[in-house]
């Protein structure tokens, strides 16, 4: 989901920010015990969830109030092993 208008700058921030949760990600699952392919699809559920829930804040489609915070944590709950 690159924008054309988006510097390098901007970009790199960004991967570095996906690349930190995927790091955290996988160590976490590693402690618990997830096997590779659980892995890939606890990442993939993850990063929709957080990407998808930027994406509705920053177009003003949820709010930012203790109970999207709460819905968040309880996908969370869900997504995790």
């Amino acid at each position: 989901m690159d924008d054309p208008g988006e510097n390098s700058q901007r970009r790199e921030e960004r991967k570095k920010i996906s690349d930190s949760i995927e790091c955290e990600l996988s160590a976490y699952c590693t402690e618990s015990g997830v096997n590779s392919e659980d892995f890939a699809r606890i990442s993939y559920a993850f990063r929709a969830l957080i990407y998808g829930t930027v994406l509705l804040l920053g177009n003003g489609e949820i709010d930012n109030d203790q109970m999207t915070i709460n819905n968040i944590k309880r996908q969370l709950e869900d997504i995790l092993p």
